[in-house]
């Protein structure tokens, strides 16, 4: 670490903040005035508090701080590299922000598999409702009552009726569900009332 025509700067073997919570406690200190203060916002020890700022200092190799029995005083040098952390401080929140809003609000495209007559009926629906919830999302539905390889075609969630498992799948039952077989009262009265599949 050097110093050139008063500031700090990195040499090649490091970078200047390869501690940033060292620079979050310098920070700290320097807007509560004490270490007590600063080490309670960050819910660290008095001590530790100290040794973070003496292990910054030692890494810059400058002091930043004037210590008195009464207050701290911030150096020429502390005053400077303040203003650059506090400002790095934040544009770390504001990337942390930046990728958390980004989890919150999804985009792409969703591609969905749904049968026919179950998925105009219920799904439909549904769908319409996600959608106006969150418009960046591009939804492809795919109506069909086929057994399509999901994987192979891209599809990111379906919706079916049965069928077989698939390892390589996650699979979450959404309701049970039963075959019945019908008949009107006139093609009973016609041809009777079947006993047996065969007769079908």
């Amino acid at each position: 670490m050097a110093k050139h025509r008063g500031q700090i700067v990195a040499d090649k073997n490091g970078l200047l903040l390869d501690n940033l919570f060292d620079v979050l406690v310098f920070v700290r200190v320097s807007e509560t005035g004490n270490f007590t203060s600063a080490a309670e916002k960050l819910q660290i020890s008095r001590s530790a508090a100290g040794k973070c700022l003496q292990r910054l200092e030692n890494r810059v190799s400058t002091r930043l701080l004037h210590r008195t029995t009464r207050r701290l005083r911030l150096t020429e040098e502390g005053e400077r590299f303040y203003l650059h952390a506090k400002r790095i401080l934040s544009e770390v929140d504001d990337a942390e922000n930046a990728l958390y809003e980004g989890r919150q609000k999804p985009s792409g495209t969703l591609r969905v598999a749904v049968p026919v007559v179950f998925g105009r009926n219920y799904v439909m629906p549904v769908i319409q409702q996600y959608a106006a919830q969150w418009p960046e999302v591009d939804i492809d539905v795919s109506f069909s009552d086929d057994y399509c390889d999901l994987v192979q075609e891209g599809i990111d969630v379906a919706v079916r009726i049965g069928g077989n498992d698939d390892s390589r799948l996650v699979r979450k039952v959404l309701a049970p569900h039963r075959l019945v077989t019908c008949a009107s009262p006139g093609y009973l009265a016609r041809h009777g009332i079947p006993e047996t599949p065969e007769q079908l």
